[in-house]
C-alpha cells in the first residue's frame, strides 16, 4: 500500500501556494519523523503572469534546499492542458523537467481530462525517456461514460504508465460508486490504481477506505483535508481507518492539528451542505470556493448562485462566470427617462449589511415614521416580504445571478437597465416592472443624465446613487452598508465611489446604521431631523 500526500499541491488553490516557512519547516519535519514515504510536493508549471508561490513551480533547486530526507519518494504533478498547441512538446517537456540524475523528483503525476488523453500520453513517453515514474490522474472519471472510461483503460494499459489514478474531481462519488468503479477497472488494467477523493459530500475518508478495500494500492490524502473546494481525505483520519500506511502517524496527526487546522480556520475548506448541492449538480467546486471566500455573498446568496449554476454546464470552473463586480467592459442604453423621479424626496437605500437584521424593527419604524422612498439592493432580506420597499435595483452581475431570476415576477418596479438584464438572462423577456435607466462600467468615473449613467464598478449603490442624483433626491439614507476593515481590499472600491459620489454630487449622504465608511453618520433611532 501507498500513502501519497499532496497537501502542498492541492492545498495551494487556497494561499496560491504561497506557504510560509514555518508551515513548510514544519511539514518536512513531520514528514522525515512519520515514516511517509511518498510526496507530491507541488505543480510543475510555466511562468504565470500573476504572482504564484513555490509549490506552483515546485522547481528542483527549491525542493534539494527542503531537507526531505532521501529515502522519500518526491513526485510533482503537471496538467496536460499548459502544453495544448505547442509547437515542439519534447523542447517544451524539457523546459520543465531535467533527467532525473539532475533533479531530486522521482516521479510525475499528469492530470488530464478524457479529451487530452492521447496528449498526455505523448507526455508520458516523453518523461518516461527522461527517466521519470509517470501516474496518469484522470480527473471528473464519475462523469465519464463507462464505454468510453473502458476504452481510455484499455488505451493506457499498453503504455508504461505505472499507475492509473482516478480523481472525483467533484466530489460527487459514494462508497459504491468508487467499488463499482475499481470493480471494472480491475478487468482492464493490469497496474497499480489510485484514487484522488474529494469531501463535497463528506465522503472522502470512506471512498478512500472503498478502494483500499478493492485493492487499490495508492491513497491520496492531504494534512487537514487541505485542498481544492471541500477539500481532500484528512491524512490524520485516513490513518485511524488504514493503520500502517506509515510507522510514526502521530507527527502528521500533531502537525494537521496544529498548523493546518489553524490554515482550516483561515480559508474554511471542509464538507458543507453548499459543497454538497454543488457536487449533486455536477458544480465543480471552486465556485463555491470562490463564492464563499467573497465577503459580499453569505451562504443564502452562495445558494442562489449554485442554483443558477446547475442550469449551466459548470463541471469545470470558468472565472468569467462568477466576476465579483471586477471592472468590466459594458455599455447600455436606457430608454426611461430619470429626470425628477424623486424630486425633494429623502431616499433610503437598503444594502446586504448584517445591521439590517439586527436592526429592522428601528428600520420599519424610521420608514413609517418619516415615509422615505425605500429602494432595497437585494430581493432576499427580511423586509422585502413586506409592503415598506417601493423599488428594488440592480447593477451587478454577480448579484444578478443569484437573485435576478425573482425579479421577473417581483410585483415591485426594479431599477435596472434592460440590456444589462439580458446580457444574463438572455431569455427572460418580460420585463414589465423594469425602469430602464442606461449603464456603463467606466473605471474611475460617476456621471449621470436622464436616461443612464457611468459607474467606476458593477456596484448597485453606485447606480442608485446616479438615479438620486439625476432624480433630484433632497437626502440619501444608507441601511446596511457595515463596511469592512480598512486593509481590506473589499472596502476600496466603494471608498472611491464616495469619493466620486461626493465631486459630482451635492445631494447630502449618511449613514443611518452603524458603518466603517467615511461618510456622514446618523441613527434610524434620532427623534429629531437635521
Amino acid at each position: 500500500m501507498n500513502l501519497l500526500d499532496c497537501t502542498f499541491r492541492d492545498g495551494g488553490y487556497y494561499n496560491n501556494w504561497d506557504f510560509s516557512a514555518e508551515v513548510v519547516n514544519a511539514y518536512v519535519t513531520a514528514v522525515n519523523r512519520s515514516g511517509l514515504k511518498n510526496i507530491e510536493i507541488g505543480f510543475r508549471n510555466f511562468p504565470d503572469t500573476e504572482y504564484r508561490g513555490a509549490f506552483f513551480y515546485s522547481n528542483d533547486r527549491y525542493i534539494k534546499k527542503l531537507g526531505f530526507d532521501k529515502a522519500i519518494n518526491i513526485f510533482v504533478m503537471v496538467d496536460a492542458a499548459i502544453f495544448k498547441g505547442s509547437e515542439s512538446l519534447e523542447a517544451d517537456v524539457q523546459k520543465l523537467f531535467l533527467r532525473t540524475n539532475q533533479t531530486p523528483v522521482s516521479g510525475v503525476r499528469i492530470a488530464t481530462r478524457l479529451e487530452d488523453l492521447d496528449l498526455s500520453l505523448d507526455i508520458s513517453e516523453i518523461l518516461n525517456g527522461l527517466g521519470y515514474r509517470v501516474f496518469l490522474n484522470l480527473m471528473q472519471v464519475a462523469s465519464i461514460p463507462k464505454e468510453l472510461l473502458k476504452a481510455a483503460i484499455k488505451k493506457l494499459s499498453i503504455t508504461k504508465v505505472e499507475v492509473l489514478y482516478f480523481a472525483d474531481s467533484l466530489g460527487e462519488m459514494t462508497e459504491a460508486d468508487v467499488t463499482d468503479l475499481f470493480e471494472h477497472a480491475k478487468r482492464i488494467w493490469g497496474r497499480a490504481l489510485g484514487l484522488h477523493a474529494h469531501n463535497n459530500l463528506g465522503l472522502a475518508v470512506a471512498n478512500t477506505v472503498a478502494a483500499h478495500s478493492q485493492g487499490v494500492s495508492w491513497l491520496d490524502a492531504t494534512c487537514a483535508g487541505m485542498g481544492r473546494g471541500a477539500g481532500n481525505a484528512e491524512i490524520e483520519n485516513l490513518l485511524l481507518e488504514i493503520p500502517g500506511l506509515v510507522t510514526h502517524p502521530v507527527f502528521l496527526a500533531r502537525l494537521a492539528l496544529t498548523y493546518f487546522e489553524q490554515l482550516k480556520k483561515t480559508y474554511g475548506w471542509g464538507a458543507s451542505y453548499l459543497y454538497a448541492v454543488a457536487a449533486k449538480n455536477g458544480i465543480h467546486p471552486t465556485y463555491v470556493q470562490e463564492l464563499q471566500q467573497h465577503s459580499a455573498y453569505n451562504s443564502e446568496r452562495v445558494l442562489d448562485v449554485i442554483h443558477y449554476l446547475s442550469a449551466l454546464d459548470t463541471r469545470s470552473y470558468k472565472k468569467e462566470l462568477i466576476t465579483f463586480g471586477e471592472e468590466t467592459n459594458c455599455s447600455f442604453d436606457g430608454s426611461w427617462d430619470a429626470a425628477g423621479w424623486c424630486m425633494n424626496k429623502e431616499v433610503l437605500i437598503i444594502g446586504a449589511g448584517e445591521s439590517v437584521e439586527n436592526h429592522l424593527s428601528g428600520l420599519q419604524f424610521y420608514i413609517e415614521t418619516y415615509k422615505p422612498l425605500v429602494i432595497s439592493l437585494s430581493i432576499n432580506l427580511p423586509i422585502h416580504n413586506q409592503h415598506l420597499v417601493d423599488y428594488f435595483a440592480c447593477a451587478n452581475e454577480s448579484k444578478l445571478l443569484s437573485e435576478g431570476s425573482r425579479y421577473v415576477d417581483s410585483t415591485k418596479p426594479i431599477l435596472v437597465s434592460v440590456g444589462f438584464f439580458e446580457s444574463v438572462y438572455s431569455e427572460q423577456s418580460s420585463t414589465r416592472n423594469f425602469m430602464d435607466y442606461g449603464l456603463t462600467i467606466k473605471k474611475d468615473c460617476f456621471e449621470f443624465d436622464k436616461n443612464g449613467c457611468v459607474i467606476p464598478t458593477e456596484s448597485s449603490l453606485a447606480y442608485v446613487l446616479a438615479l438620486c442624483s439625476v432624480g433630484g433626491a433632497k437626502m440619501v439614507s444608507l441601511v446596511g452598508f457595515d463596511g469592512f476593515d480598512a486593509g481590506d481590499i473589499e472596502a476600496q472600491p466603494m471608498v472611491r465611489l464616495f469619493e466620486l459620489y461626493k465631486e459630482k454630487s451635492d445631494i447630502p449622504i449618511s449613514s443611518l446604521t452603524p458603518t466603517k465608511y467615511d461618510i456622514q453618520k446618523g441613527s434610524l433611532y434620532s427623534v429629531i431631523r437635521s
